[in-house]
């Protein structure tokens, strides 16, 4: 069809912070596909302050960055997020702190219990699965009120289970 028309309608990505505990959605940002995740990390951190006592934020490697590390210290908390292979670690920095940690990278994980990040990736799993991939909406606002609405059903659904 996109080559018939000529037409890329693109993709738009939704970003999820989830409560380990609840495994509810916390907060969210909806973006376009050229959105970097890294880019909607600080949002997502603050809205899950005004919204729960945030100890650690458990993410992966796509979040490595030192102002992602400067943010977390300003806030008091925690970061768990691997820094990538071949990482600087003679500074004085909290992301280069991690980098010294995570040379015994086992035992990094347990102590923060770095496993539950899965909890992220199953609240994907399911609100994909039971949701859909897709939006029926044409227009960017009425995008985000169903991504809303479905982010709304998908914790009401996490009450009830």
């Amino acid at each position: 069809m996109r080559e018939k028309y000529r037409r890329r309608r693109g993709w738009i990505k939704i970003h999820f912070a989830v409560d380990v505990e609840t495994k509810q959605i916390v907060a969210y940002e909806v973006t376009d596909e050229q959105t970097h995740d890294n880019k909607v990390f600080k949002d997502l951190v603050e809205k899950s302050c005004e919204k729960a006592k945030v100890k650690r934020v458990l993410a992966d490697k796509a979040y490595d960055s030192y102002e992602n590390f400067e943010f977390l210290q300003s806030k008091g908390i925690d970061p768990a997020i691997p820094v990538r292979r071949g990482a600087i670690d003679i500074l004085i920095h909290p992301r280069s702190e991690e980098a010294r940690k995570q040379k015994e990278f086992e035992k990094w994980k347990m102590e923060k219990e770095y496993g539950l990040r899965w909890m992220a990736e199953t609240a994907y799993f399911i609100f994909k699965g039971y949701l859909g991939e897709f939006v029926s909406a044409k227009k960017w606002r009425y995008m985000l009120a169903e991504i809303a609405a479905k982010v709304w059903i998908y914790n009401s659904l996490r009450v009830v289970l």
